[in-house]
């Protein structure tokens, strides 16, 4: 399964942590505050929202939030491309060349 991990979080220092920890847990930045966690398995999706929680719940600022959006690989090759983004793009190709 794919995950796509949303944010809006006004602290920079925060942000900044969430996405270093995002990166380094194996997700791919494909818009700004969107990043693509492609191919985790459940033990390793729910490793990484509670990672994120232990983050968010230093967030003083009650409209900073993170949403973790399932999408199959059946949904996410269906995905629609407008003004192309080059991170999406990069990270599409990566990943369809290690599904053959």
């Amino acid at each position: 399964m794919h995950y796509f991990i949303c944010y809006d979080i006004s602290n920079n220092g925060l942000r900044t942590r969430l996405y270093k920890k995002l990166l380094a847990k194996g997700c791919d930045p494909v818009q700004k505050s969107i990043l693509l966690a492609a191919d985790f398995a459940p033990k390793e999706i729910k490793e990484l929202k509670t990672i994120v929680k232990e983050i968010m719940d230093g967030s003083k600022a009650p409209q900073d939030s993170v949403m973790v959006i399932p999408v199959s690989k059946e949904h996410y090759d269906k995905i629609d491309l407008f003004n192309s983004s080059a991170g999406y793009q990069k990270v599409r190709q990566e990943k369809k060349s290690k599904f053959f």
